[in-house]
């Protein structure tokens, strides 16, 4: 799947008229691609293969993922063992967006339980 992706964004990327220099997509250019934008422009020149691409694509992929779930997993726990905390959360979240109800969460399109 993700070998797909790349293959995709590669034809669309040789598609554009003038390509991005490394320069301009780098942290001090003005113009800010994606990752795998970067990845594309530097395929030539470094001879990356689409599966070097992947593999780069992939760890970051991991590693974000990784990352945020033990996160949230982290604030979760916290959250259930200092009820202190979880009700200063509460009266803020209150504070901002008034009183939710199980009637609002039909109105919330992308909730999962």
């Amino acid at each position: 799947m993700l070998i797909q992706v790349i293959a995709k964004r590669t034809m669309e990327f040789e598609s554009l008229e003038r390509k991005p220099t490394f320069e301009e997509l780098s942290i001090g250019g003005k113009k800010k691609l994606a990752f795998l934008d970067l990845l594309l422009s530097m395929q030539k020149e470094h001879k990356l293969t689409d599966a070097d691409i992947a593999e780069e694509v992939g760890t970051f992929l991991v590693a974000g993922y990784d990352t945020v779930s033990s996160s949230i997993g982290f604030v979760l726990f916290l959250l259930g063992h200092k009820q202190h905390i979880q009700d200063k959360v509460y009266e803020e979240l209150y504070e901002i967006f008034g009183m939710l109800t199980f009637f609002h969460i039909k109105f919330v399109r992308f909730f999962c339980i």
